[in-house]
């Protein structure tokens, strides 16, 4: 898992860790950790795939990643089931992420239909 993830083999981490090959360890600061040799390797696209395979990214921890590419990798985690995060976290760092934009044409729109079917997703996994 470590070398593919240092050679940037998304195809190759993604059929290991399909087949039970994990991508958490007890420490992933660790060198030999796939993300460590993910970010060693300079691939950032493939720290972006270990975080959606739910990889728990430890604090401080440079990925080569914005915060907004961190919180939609780990938003894709909890919606397939595979992110280390509890419900209420998840919830937060969606909310953290979210811009509210503002449209003259659509003034006056309810969205709070469109909320609450982004909540139940989130709640339910789907």
């Amino acid at each position: 898992m470590g070398m593919a993830c240092f050679l940037g083999q998304a195809d190759i981490v993604r059929a290991l860790f399909a087949h039970g090959f994990v991508v958490n360890l007890p420490d992933n600061t660790v060198t030999t950790s796939p993300l460590k040799m993910a970010i060693r390797g300079g691939r950032k696209e493939i720290v972006r795939q270990l975080i959606e395979l739910g990889l728990d990214l430890p604090e401080g921890v440079p990925t080569g990643l914005t915060a907004q590419e961190i919180t939609v990798a780990q938003w894709i985690a909890f919606r397939d089931g595979l992110s280390p995060l509890d419900e209420r976290a998840a919830t937060q760092s969606l909310e953290q992420a979210v811009e509210e934009i503002i449209l003259g044409r659509l003034s006056g729109v309810d969205t709070q239909v469109l909320e609450s079917d982004i909540q139940r997703a989130m709640l339910h996994g789907g």
